[in-house]
């Protein structure tokens, strides 16, 4: 099982962000593209797709711009009211990597509080 990063940029547009946003659009296509060139070998490829994320590089970010990560906009417009953790994602991540997730491949999934809803 091999588990690639696309992050939320990969599933939608983000104004001002449009190389960013290809990039990550390439990793979706990646995920699916090797998801059907390896799936013969028994071998599962899916992507999870973060939203925002507290990390010491969304801190710095946050401090750069001025701001606390429970100002910014995206984070305070979440359903949840509040930025994910690296653990959420990780256990997403194992998750796929495991048996519950034995028939899923080709998949980028979606784990950010509602940001692209």
């Amino acid at each position: 099982m091999s588990e690639t990063d696309s992050r939320a940029a990969g599933l939608t547009g983000f104004v001002g962000g449009t190389a960013y946003t290809a990039s990550k659009h390439a990793v979706s296509g990646l995920t699916r593209s090797a998801a059907k060139g390896v799936g013969s070998k028994k071998i599962r490829v899916n992507a999870v797709a973060p939203g925002y994320v507290v990390t010491p590089m969304t801190d710095k970010a946050a401090a750069i711009i001025g701001l606390s990560l429970g100002a910014m906009g995206p984070i305070k417009a979440s359903a949840l009211g509040r930025i994910g953790r690296a653990e959420e994602v990780a256990k997403l991540a194992v998750l796929l990597l495991g048996d519950y997730a034995s028939y899923m491949t080709g998949t980028v999934i979606p784990i950010d509080g509602d940001l692209i809803c």
